[in-house]
């Protein structure tokens, strides 16, 4: 049974973070691959709204970590845009792709720096691949440049302590550097040793 948007009562136990409503419906046959209209499915609900408990539950029970909804994000775009480090980390450690894309052309870590997110860009640091720090979402614009932009010299250190690339280039030929208010610029650049 589904809602009008598609939405099973194994999304609605998710998105609500009951564990024990979850364990009795997967329990009872519901898939966890089943997906919304929007081509949600349980675990984005649940790495949305910071159910660890439920996201465990839901890898268990062979949820797609990679799974991209209408608008082209995973379940890790969810965790790191709205700060859940430690789902984060288990989705990476389940094989969350960090370098998927969504349809607006960023990655997860774009999502979390660009949020302001700075426990869950923390977490994502210690286990993405280096590549995947200096990703170029489009534009160009790497998570560093986001972070940079911003002004959030708290991120910005994260990145740069993890080895993201400050000589990285945008579209426009700008280095995160080149985005950074002049205060901010001159301690980053002393934290990489320039």
């Amino acid at each position: 049974m589904a809602d009008a948007d598609g939405r099973t009562p194994l999304h609605h136990a998710a998105c609500g973070g009951r564990a024990d409503e979850v364990r009795g419906l997967l329990a009872a046959g519901a898939s966890a691959l089943t997906c919304d209209d929007a081509r949600w499915t349980p675990l984005h609900s649940a790495a949305s709204a910071g159910h660890v408990a439920v996201c465990e539950l839901l890898l268990d029970a062979s949820a797609d970590a990679n799974a991209a909804n209408e608008a082209g994000c995973s379940p890790l775009h969810y965790a790191l845009s709205k700060g859940h480090g430690a789902i984060a980390a288990r989705l990476l450690a389940a094989g969350s792709d960090p370098t998927k894309l969504d349809r607006a052309g960023l990655s997860p870590l774009h999502r979390g720096c660009a949020a302001s997110q700075l426990d869950a860009v923390r977490a994502a640091c210690e286990a993405l691949p280096a590549h995947a720090l200096n990703l170029p979402a489009a534009g160009g614009s790497s998570a560093l440049h986001l972070a940079a932009f911003e002004a959030r010299e708290d991120i910005c250190a994260a990145l740069i302590d993890a080895g993201a690339d400050l000589h990285a280039v945008d579209a426009d030929g700008r280095t995160p550097l080149d985005l950074c208010p002049g205060d901010v610029r001159a301690r980053l650049a002393a934290r990489a040793g320039q």
